[in-house]
Parts: C-alpha cells; sequence; structure tokens
C-alpha cells in the first residue's frame, strides 16, 4: 500500500476514528464523574450547603459540552482532514476534565482549586475554537452562507468560553464569596454552557421547515 494509499484511507475513516475516540474517552470521563454523586448528594443533603452539588452539575454539562463539541464537528465537517494537533487535544482535554473532577471531593471543597482547573480547560477549549476559526479559510468546499454561518457559531462558542473564564477568574482572584454566591456563579456558568450547546445544536443542524402541502 501506497503513502497515497494510506492518507487516503485514514481521511475516509477520521471521522469514525474521532468518534470511537471521543465516545471511549468521555463515558470513562462520565463513570469518573458520577461514581462521586453519592458523597456529594448525601454531603449536600446533611449541611444544604448546594455549592459542591451546583459544580457537580457544571461538571456534567461541561463533559456534555465537549461531546458535542466534537461530535458535531465530526458530522458537520465531511472534509475534516487529519491532523496531530486534534488527537493531542482530544487527549489533553480528556486528562484535564478526569483533573476537574478530582477536586469534587467531600466534606472540604476547595472551589478555588476547582476553578484554576476549569479555566485550564476553558484555555484550551479556547484555542480549539480559535484554531477552528482559522482553519475556516481553507475550507474551500464550503459555500459562502455556510462559512458565515461557522463564523457566527465559533464567535458565539468563542464568547461562551470568555464567560466561562470570566467567572471562574472572579472566583479565583476575588476575596472568599458566601456559598450561595458560589453556587449562583457556577449557576451562570451553568447556563452559558447550556446555551451554547442549544445555539451550536440549532445551528448546526436547523430544524427543516415545511408547509401544510407538505407531507408530516
Amino acid at each position: 500500500m501506497t503513502n497515497s494509499d494510506s492518507n487516503k484511507r485514514l481521511a475516509e475513516n477520521w471521522v469514525g476514528i474521532v468518534l470511537t475516540v471521543i465516545s471511549i474517552i468521555q463515558g470513562l470521563a462520565f463513570n469518573n464523574l458520577v461514581t462521586r454523586f453519592p458523597k456529594i448528594y448525601a454531603y449536600t443533603l446533611a449541611t444544604l450547603d448546594p455549592k459542591i452539588v451546583m459544580h457537580f452539575v457544571l461538571s456534567f454539562i461541561l463533559l456534555l459540552r465537549v461531546f458535542q463539541t466534537y461530535v458535531t464537528a465530526a458530522i458537520d465537517y465531511n472534509d475534516w482532514t487529519p491532523r496531530f494537533f486534534d488527537i493531542i487535544l482530544i487527549f489533553v482535554v480528556g486528562a484535564l476534565e478526569y483533573f476537574l473532577f478530582a477536586a469534587l471531593t467531600t466534606p472540604v471543597f476547595d472551589v478555588k482549586s476547582f476553578h484554576l482547573r476549569l479555566i485550564t480547560i476553558s484555555g484550551f477549549g479556547l484555542i480549539g475554537y480559535l484554531n477552528a476559526l482559522v482553519d475556516l479559510r481553507n475550507k474551500s468546499s464550503l459555500s459562502e452562507k455556510m462559512i458565515s454561518r461557522e463564523i457566527g457559531l465559533q464567535f458565539v462558542n468563542i464568547m461562551g468560553v470568555i464567560a466561562v473564564m470570566s467567572i471562574s477568574g472572579l472566583i479565583i482572584f476575588a476575596a472568599p464569596l458566601t456559598d450561595n454566591s458560589y453556587s449562583i456563579l457556577a449557576l451562570l456558568a451553568i447556563l452559558m454552557l447550556v446555551f451554547n450547546i442549544i445555539f451550536s445544536l440549532t445551528t448546526t443542524f436547523p430544524k427543516r421547515r415545511t408547509s401544510k402541502l407538505e407531507p408530516q
């Protein structure tokens, strides 16, 4: 088999490879996260402190966001060119998810440590979105309408990451806040990620408009 044949087969199977690797890494990360829930649930019931359970939910939504981002990209970009950077980023983000989830400890939960880790993983996410934005210049197969759509999508993605990083930065560098304040800030980060997920899905897979004359 020649190098050109190998490259062609790699390109043809690239999306499947990415989806398989992402599914394995995110599945293992999800298992790591949910095994922490019983202790978090018991602690929250005993103390009535919502801080750690809100950060657990934030971690879960972040995991969904990472999975959704890669699955959407893999399906949307049929001509996704295999690159070493993409493989590295998949494993780095997966490792950072484990690092983030390890901060969800009871009875002592260090919220600043959690957000130091969150701002790190958000930084890698920002790099990924900026890289996707730059790559649009090389997508000669895309129509102007699709490129415009993708630029808008990546802009919203970038703004969402910056918003989450701003929340983490506030928690890290501000004077100690109340537990309720930490919970509210975590909720704001959750809402931002949920908005990004919904916006990404509705932008990439818009609803097909139907008229009364079309079969339902």
